[in-house]
């Protein structure tokens, strides 16, 4: 008003940022270790959180949210061990044999929501097929043959081993068949 020049402030620089980090599963696959270790893609761009939450579903008509897990990235990958397992705040610490799938999120400074990643399925079974022989019958053939019943389930090897022991005093093994 008193006819001071006007001087301009210094110049500022600022991002805009509308969009938080998607990271992607990379490994879930089936398993015999009920606390998996899953391994994936994080954002690392300036602001995205250092850590990554990972969520585990029942493969249910209606899937079920088994356990929540944290993560924390390493630039931009991220590794879910069994340390990250034993600090389980929601859900389950550990996994029944079932079948599953997994998701990812991960946020950011900003607040920007947070979508959850494609989901990666995968499966615990830790039992092991409990095959059985149902002929084993007095024979005069030097080469019978056997039936049985082999697992079927998914996983399950296909080939079965057949192992033949004579009955002397002290069992010898006579021959292993597959």
């Amino acid at each position: 008003d008193l006819s001071n020049p006007a001087s301009a402030s210094s110049p500022a620089s600022f991002a805009v940022d509308t969009v938080a980090p998607t990271p992607t599963i990379s490994s879930a696959e089936r398993t015999k270790d009920t606390t998996p270790n899953f391994t994936g893609v994080a954002g690392d761009a300036v602001g995205d959180n250092p850590t990554v939450t990972v969520k585990v579903w029942s493969t249910d008509t209606v899937p079920v949210l088994v356990s929540t897990i944290t993560a924390t990235r390493s630039g931009t990958s991220f590794e879910v061990t069994n340390a990250d397992w034993a600090a389980v705040a929601v859900g389950a610490k550990s996994l029944s044999d079932a079948d599953y799938t997994v998701t990812v999120t991960q946020g950011d400074d900003l607040s920007n929501p947070a979508s959850a990643s494609s989901p990666a399925s995968f499966a615990v079974d830790t039992v092991a097929p409990t095959p059985t022989i149902s002929s084993a019958a007095r024979t005069k053939d030097t080469t019978p043959n056997f039936t049985g019943v082999a697992g079927d389930a998914v996983g399950d090897n296909p080939t079965v081993t057949v192992k033949v022991w004579s009955t002397d005093t002290v069992p010898v093994l006579v021959s292993t068949i597959t």
